[in-house]
């Protein structure tokens, strides 16, 4: 599950593109380096193996030759619309979300406008109601048409796929947002085998969350660990330190900036994304196949 593709079925499109980002940074393929007021970004060479809306995400803030480094937001300036589109309909592409068709709706709606500007101010005159009741039966009757519309056109389904996939995500936000300490306490003086379990490759793991804490919010969090974890001493970690990319690049300024330019995916909201309870255990995924460093595959 690309980064791209869990912001899409979030419903958030801008924090899809800025995971996918971090996702490209901790592979080493993309330099980050903080600046006084933006941050720059380098491509050290393009990734191979990536699933088309990881591409199209990456896209928009990385470009796909290297160059001299350039700004974020002079990169968002030169996204199209439609290469956003695409990452937010991600998920649809994926069968996570069935756009349900609208069209024989919208017939009826438009009808029943139609009937009602033509035969509430004929009714209210030929009953002696007066034009002010006429007219406010009137807007009041194409309001709720609007309402209706707009009910309409915000519904959308989960697929089978898409609800297991919306749990998974649920259980990486429980995994992010618990305390952690002992766990990593557990790990560094456990074994697997004859194996024992080094804050490094503890680090290892956990830093490939980051794309992922990033779509759903809870990107502090994740930071909080990651000091315990010495992941600010990374090696794509900038001398900037790992904060201020964080901050820069996952803060409200530029993933709101993003979606401010995409319009949200039927049925979800930036701000608000409506995930419903899945059903079924709970999925982590830490270091597993379904929650990539580099987000590459669109299966879940």
């Amino acid at each position: 599950l690309s980064p791209a593709l869990a912001g899409s079925l979030y419903g958030s499109a801008g924090r899809g593109i800025v995971g996918q980002l971090l996702a490209a940074t901790i592979d080493g393929d993309v330099r980050l380096r903080p600046g006084d007021d933006d941050v720059l970004v380098e491509l050290v060479s393009w990734p191979t193996g990536l699933s088309r809306e990881a591409d199209e995400a990456l896209s928009v803030l990385v470009p796909r030759s290297p160059s001299r480094p350039q700004t974020l937001s002079g990169r968002l300036t030169l996204a199209t619309d439609e290469t956003l589109a695409r990452v937010r309909d991600a998920a649809i592409r994926a069968r996570l979300v069935e756009r349900e068709d609208t069209t024989r709706a919208d017939h009826l709606l438009t009808g029943g406008s139609v009937v009602a500007a033509a035969g509430i101010p004929w009714f209210a005159h030929s009953t002696g109601l007066g034009f002010a009741v006429g007219a406010t039966t009137l807007a009041a009757v194409l309001g709720s048409v609007g309402v209706g519309w707009g009910l309409i056109h915000a519904r959308r389904a989960w697929t089978p796929q898409g609800t297991d996939t919306l749990g998974y995500l649920e259980g990486v936000t429980h995994y992010l947002a618990s305390a952690q300490t002992d766990r990593i306490v557990f790990l560094q003086s456990a074994t697997v085998g004859s194996h024992r379990v080094t804050a490094e490759e503890e680090a290892d793991v956990y830093e490939r969350l980051l794309p992922y804490a990033v779509v759903l919010g809870v990107e502090d969090v994740w930071l909080a660990t990651a000091d315990a974890l010495g992941i600010s001493d990374r090696p794509w970690v900038p001398e900037g330190g790992l904060s201020a990319v964080i901050d820069a690049v996952s803060g409200a300024d530029l993933a709101e900036r993003l979606d401010a330019r995409i319009d949200p995916l039927p049925g979800t909201s930036p701000r608000s994304p409506a995930v419903p309870t899945a059903q079924g255990n709970l999925w982590l995924g830490a270091g597993g196949g379904g929650l990539g460093g580099g987000g590459g595959g669109s299966t879940p």
